[in-house]
């Protein structure tokens, strides 16, 4: 599987995270508010926040509003139809705007954070090296000429480090799972996991 937590797309409910995950049933929520950020949010792992604005809402500016108090600009804007060019703004008109375009091409509308700071990567696997855990060292992803290339973590001091591979490691645990590429961004507000693929 791929969570990409940057994508807006609709939530992931707890029954297919049971599923595919086998998580402990600790992380059982009431089925509207039990999805995978949600599961982060309890292990203290951060993802980007998101917003959908739903095509037959009546009051778009509220929602824009709502948007402004609890995302940090700037946003990106995307339809939940691929094919409609997304936007990234710091312009609350342009957002709006952006929005009512969605809107009349008959869709919802999904607001990502833009996450700021230096890509980072990582592998967790299980019972590996003596660990019950074992995480890489930390890469950092430079794209150069539309390549994605990794580097050692020089930017991050010790500290930095240390605070990313424990919180992949909590993801691991609680996902379960033997193999997992995770990546992060750090910036000013530290580390936020923006996703994870087990293939």
């Amino acid at each position: 599987y791929v969570i990409d937590l940057r994508s807006g797309k609709k939530d992931i409910k707890l029954e297919k995270l049971l599923h595919d995950f086998n998580i402990k049933s600790l992380f059982k929520y009431n089925d509207e508010e039990s999805n995978i950020r949600k599961i982060m949010h309890q292990i203290d792992v951060d993802t980007p926040n998101h917003i959908t604005i739903k095509k037959d809402l009546d009051n778009i500016i509220d929602a824009i509003h709502d948007i402004w108090r609890k995302i940090h600009l700037p946003v990106i804007v995307r339809s939940e139809n691929k094919n409609t060019t997304e936007l990234k703004t710091h312009d609350v008109r342009e957002l709006y705007n952006h929005v009512l375009y969605i809107h009349k091409k008959g869709h919802d509308a999904l607001i990502d954070q833009a996450v700021l700071g230096k890509e980072y990567t990582l592998v967790t696997i299980n019972n590996f090296r003596g660990q019950k855990v074992y995480a890489s060292p930390l890469k950092e992803i430079i794209t150069v000429k539309m390549k994605r290339r990794l580097y050692f973590a020089h930017g991050l001091s010790e500290a930095q480090k240390k605070e990313v591979l424990e919180k992949a490691i909590k993801v691991h645990s609680v996902l379960d799972a033997k193999i997992l590429e995770q990546n992060f961004v750090y910036g000013k507000q530290g580390p936020v996991l923006i996703s994870v693929n087990s293939k």
